[in-house]
């Protein structure tokens, strides 16, 4: 067999890493380009969200044009070549890669002085029944999650001015176990900052915008539900880098402006009203 018949032998795509997608959803596509010296690997980001693509390859007498594993971060809408393959020394050569991906971005900061609003209308005041780094949940990529009691049908507003990255509200139960983690509706906006803040347990067809919207701070974006791994009706939000459903994910603690003044720290059992 010659060398250019074992250009690219035995590629293997695995996509894992979205959160709470229905069966065949996909918003990155990796395509292999083929070329005479080599392969570009192309990524295709379809979302209105920046995706993080962590890159695995293996084979034998190949060189590539970053170091492996490779780490990218895929603007929304667009299409990006990631990693260049080529033969070394014009030997028989063959690869395969793998992949994860996530929703954000990996390299996003929060920025440390800016306050958000609490993500309920102005005037109405909500327990938080788990906090940062809460006993039940709240560990690892959800440590710096709030949780709020709140009833279904309440709306939920944005703590802060950005694009709606991701929408789902097609799911319509939800429990305290685990066949109900991938069944939560929620709402992903995308921050000037390249942050996401996540809204989850949204109701059934409860979400009053779009993917590619733009919303401002406090616009009413939908309503509170009871959907996914919930034991009761409440609002789970959170600031991120990149979300997953694994704890991978990367969540950062943030400021909000309340009626009680600005917090640092919003504590368990407490009741905070919105400004």
């Amino acid at each position: 067999m010659k060398n250019k018949d074992l250009l690219g032998l035995g590629v293997i795509l695995i996509v894992i890493g979205f959160i709470h997608l229905t069966p065949g959803q996909k918003w990155l596509d990796l395509v292999q380009q083929k070329g005479r010296n080599g392969d570009t690997i192309i990524a295709r980001n379809r979302s209105w969200s920046d995706l993080t693509v962590f890159l695995e390859v293996t084979g034998s007498n190949f060189n590539t044009s970053h170091p492996i594993p490779l780490k990218a971060v895929i603007a929304p809408h667009t299409e990006t070549p990631i990693l260049r393959i080529s033969p070394r020394d014009n030997q028989a050569w063959s690869y395969r890669y793998t992949y994860k991906s996530y929703w954000g971005n990996i390299n996003a900061r929060p920025d440390p002085i800016l306050t958000y609003d609490l993500p309920y209308p102005s005037g109405s005041g909500f327990k938080v029944i788990q906090s940062y780094n809460g006993s039940s949940t709240h560990k690892l990529g959800d440590t710096y999650c709030i949780d709020f009691v709140m009833p279904e049908g309440t709306p939920v507003c944005a703590a802060r001015e950005g694009t709606v990255a991701m929408v789902e509200d097609s799911f319509n139960s939800g429990g305290y176990h685990e066949r109900f983690r991938d069944m939560a509706n929620f709402i992903h906006i995308r921050h000037a900052d390249r942050t996401t803040a996540i809204y989850v347990h949204l109701k059934w067809r409860g979400a009053t915008v779009q993917p590619g919207q733009w919303v401002a701070r406090g616009q009413v974006i939908g309503y509170s539900g009871n959907t996914g791994y919930s034991g009761s009706p409440h609002l789970h939000f959170g600031v991120f880098t990149i979300v997953s459903p694994f704890f991978e994910g990367k969540s950062f603690p943030v400021k909000f402006r309340t009626g009680q003044g600005t917090q640092s720290l919003l504590r368990e059992g407490d009741t905070y009203t919105a400004l």
